[in-house]
Order: C-alpha cells, then structure tokens, then sequence
C-alpha cells in the first residue's frame, strides 16, 4: 500500500485505489457522508484513516469546516487533493457554537454539494473513529429491514474505568453517526436547523412509520465524551431544555432525571436536568416540532413507562 504523507502531527493517510471517478457538484451519488469540522486536529486524522480503510467506502465524504484556526484545515485541504471522492469546504456561518442548531446547519450544507441522487447519506463527526466494516454492517441493517429510516452504531469513549459504551434508547440514533434512508429523510422534510435537531429527526421518522434504532453491536470508538465541550452539567442542562422544547410526558421526564442521578456526577446530573426543564418552561420558551409529533412522544413514552411499571405490579 502506498502512503501520502503530509506534515501535520506526522500523520499518514494510505493512499488507497477507489473504483469510481472523480466526483464534482451536482453528480449522481449513491453513499454521502458529511463531516463538520471545528479545531478537530486531534481527532480529525484518525477519522480520515478510518475512512480511508472503509470496505464499502462512500461514494462522497463532505469535510465542512466551520471556521477552524487549528491545522483541521490543512488536514481537510491534503485529504481532498489525495482522494477525489473526499470534498473540503470552509464555511462561515454567523453564532456561537450551539448544542445542535449550528451542527445541522454545517450539514445541510455539506448535503447541498452533494446533488439529489444519493440513496443514503450520514453525519460522523470529526472525534469518530470508525471499524474497517463500519458502513458495511449499517447497510446490512438497511437491507434487512427496509422500514428502517434512520440507523446509526453505539459510541464507545475512554473514562477512567477503562472503555465504555454510552448508553442510549435503542431507538435514539446517535447524532454523531447518523445514516439516513433517503426514502425517510425526505418524507420527514431533512433535518431542522434547530436544537435537538438529532432528537426531532427520530420522533418524526418513527410518526412517519420509519423505523430508527442504535445497533449495539456496531461499535464506533468516540474521542471525546457527548456534550464534553459544554461539561457535564451543562449538557444535563440542555438535555433538560430540550426535554421541555420537545413536550416530554411529565412522568417519563421525572423518571429520566432520577434514571440521570445514578451517573456521575451523582445525583447533581438529574437535578440540573430537571432546573433545565423549568428554566424553559418558566421562559416560556417555544416548543419544538408541531403537536402531532409532540403528541406521538408523548404517546410512546407512556407507552414505555407501562411496559416498565407493569412487571413490577406481578
């Protein structure tokens, strides 16, 4: 294998034959991949080796630049010039850094270089670290089940204790690893320019009759803690605004945020979710999606916790 090597960190990124040609604004695109990029050096090599090493690569990678000061640039830029099929951007979208408004704007970029005839397409974020087989075994998933909308891996992070895997519903995809069925991402209009744009996604497409699940046994290595960026209090926080702005079933809410005081740090987490829930709903702030799909929410959610409550009862 041959290898191109560029000054950045002494990373080098194999240099590997792709079967298809090069691929300009506009073409016909099977596989789309966007990535947005903010001072990502530390992680952004690993993802592109990753990448790189994909036995059923993508068709297109969008590597969208959100104003980077550090050498992500140059790392996107050599990446690029190397690969074809790989796209770097810079944009400048005006704001600071947001929970997840921001995120999707970067991506709705990222899919407009992309033209309209990809089938699939999926968000990885820069501090990913994919398996060699990663898009082969989600494409799998999809061929097995053809309601399946959206589908994503589980994120494993490095902690003190050693390794560990982030745990979410079996039906929230993560946002950092997200691949969409074109079918489902146009029928639930794309994705919202909004917080919790990864949340609302989900909600819509299973209101849609879509299927949405993480598949555990799809392991993606995370650089970095989700929400590190705002710590851990300050992701409870939103995770409680959010939780307001989505029209959360009161009861499920309440469990959740006792389910949150067991994780470190200890019982504070839960708490700052729920001061999160009442700054919103004090502010009155506005509710995201429309009431159908905050009624389908709520309707799943109650659903869950009688599922949960009922073995209790024997």
């Amino acid at each position: 294998m041959n290898s191109y090597t560029f000054n950045t960190n002494e990373v080098s990124f194999p240099l590997i034959d792709r079967p298809c040609v090069e691929i300009k604004v506009g073409d016909n695109v099977d596989h789309v991949v966007i990535t947005p990029v903010n001072n990502e050096e530390a992680f952004l090599p690993d993802l592109v080796e990753s990448m790189l090493s994909q036995s059923v690569p993508p068709t297109k990678w969008v590597i969208v630049d959100d104003k980077s000061t550090d050498s992500s640039s140059r790392i996107g830029i050599e990446a690029s010039k190397t690969h074809p099929w790989i796209e770097y951007i810079r944009v400048e979208i005006e704001g600071g850094r947001r929970r997840g408004s921001r995120i999707a704007k970067l991506f709705k970029t990222g899919i407009e270089r992309c033209g309209n005839e990809w089938r699939y397409c999926s968000k990885i974020d820069a501090d990913m670290k994919l398996p060699d087989d990663y898009f082969e075994r989600v494409f799998f998933k999809f061929h097995d089940d053809e309601k399946l909308g959206i589908a994503s891996g589980n994120c494993r992070v490095s902690t003190f204790f050693g390794k560990k895997i982030e745990s979410v519903a079996e039906s929230h995809t993560r946002g950092g690893l997200k691949t969409y069925n074109r079918l489902c991402y146009d029928e639930i209009g794309g994705i919202y320019p909004q917080n919790g744009w990864d949340g609302i996604d989900n909600v819509s497409a299973r209101y849609n009759g879509w299927k949405t699940e993480n598949f555990k046994d799809i392991i993606a290595d995370h650089g970095r803690r989700t929400g590190a960026h705002k710590g851990r209090l300050g992701s409870s926080f939103e995770a409680g605004k959010f939780s307001y702005q989505m029209g959360y079933y009161w009861p499920f809410f309440i469990g959740k945020c006792i389910h949150q005081m067991k994780d470190f740090p200890f019982f504070i987490g839960g708490l700052t979710m729920f001061l999160g829930y009442m700054w919103s709903k004090l502010g009155r702030e506005k509710m995201t999606s429309n009431e159908e799909i905050r009624n389908y929410l709520k309707r799943e959610q109650k659903e869950k916790l009688r599922s949960f409550i009922w073995p209790l009862r024997i």
